[in-house]
């Protein structure tokens, strides 16, 4: 099947990729006294203000195979901020690391009182996406594998892979990955309304300005345009911003792009229900992207 070109529509995935690979490489450098720096310690950050930890502790890895298997993550989960949108993949991503820092923080400093740190490296964002890709990917082979006469699906193979870097560090690599998956079940369960939020749009336009040129996505983060609008916008209706429309035969959606199409095919639905999931939606890719993950829909 073909596939849509590297890092193209994920601005905010290909952002943090470049951020993880940068901040490792500085740590390789300069020695594990720069990781320790870098780490989440939750004696620290309530004994001695050390906040930045809360922020830091999500971007270097503090070894070279562990940067090898996260950016092979973080480049597969790019798809999903292809389907959420940048806006609501780049809300998620500060959710996951909001509530990941803070519980880590209250566990480690709950549980011990010896000072415990937790593995730097974006640990809790992998695998709050593969809690994610676990909730909502479809299942297209059920039989994909078989161990001792059980049968594994696809969503075993990502969790399988992940096992080098769940163990890499002991507790360490333990903790913020055991946080992180939960939170992203969390979020796939829009706990709380998570699944509502966005970045603000001040933020999406300054965000737009600073990357377009590095992440060569011209303004990636901009808001769909009116002709993408969703179709519950009954025939008729005025568009804001537009005179409203002669009374006359409306136009048929134009025809969704090969790119979209792709785009949704690559999480796993059908052709045939994707084409069908964007003539519904106007050819909005994040609303059609709701429909078929509603199983009344696909049924």
């Amino acid at each position: 099947m073909a596939t849509l070109p590297w890092w193209h529509r994920a601005p905010v995935s290909k952002a943090l990729a470049l951020g993880t690979l940068g901040s490792t490489l500085v740590v390789l450098s300069q020695g594990h006294a720069t990781a320790e720096a870098l780490s989440l310690d939750a004696w620290r950050v309530l004994g001695s203000s050390e906040v930045w930890r809360l922020v830091t502790c999500h971007l270097p890895f503090s070894g070279l195979s562990e940067l090898v298997f996260g950016l092979s993550f973080l480049y597969q989960f790019r798809l999903y901020e292809r389907m959420l949108g940048s806006a609501k993949f780049g809300a998620f991503l500060i959710i996951v690391a909001s509530v990941a820092s803070s519980l880590e923080t209250f566990i480690v400093g709950s549980i011990s009182s010896v000072p415990l740190t937790v593995a730097p490296g974006p640990f809790a964002i992998i695998f709050a996406l593969l809690a994610l890709q676990h909730e909502i990917t479809p299942v297209t082979k059920p039989a994909m594998l078989g161990v001792l006469g059980v049968n594994f699906s696809e969503k075993a193979v990502p969790m399988c892979l992940s096992l080098p870097l769940l163990f890499s560090q002991g507790f360490a690599s333990i903790l913020p990955s055991s946080v992180g998956f939960f939170t992203g079940w969390l979020y796939s369960q829009d706990f709380l309304g998570m699944q509502q939020f966005r970045l603000p749009r001040l933020i999406q336009d300054c965000l737009s300005f600073l990357f377009s040129r590095l992440l060569h996505e011209r303004h990636a983060l901009a808001r769909p345009p009116p002709a993408a609008w969703p179709s519950w916008r009954r025939p008729g209706d005025a568009v804001p911003g537009q005179a409203a429309p002669a009374n006359h035969a409306q136009a048929p959606p134009p025809q969704a792009s090969e790119e979209d199409i792709l785009s949704l095919m690559q999480m796993g639905f059908e052709r045939d229900d994707v084409v069908r999931a964007l003539q519904d939606s106007g050819n909005n890719v994040q609303v059609a992207a709701d429909r078929l993950l509603s199983p009344s829909y696909r049924g």
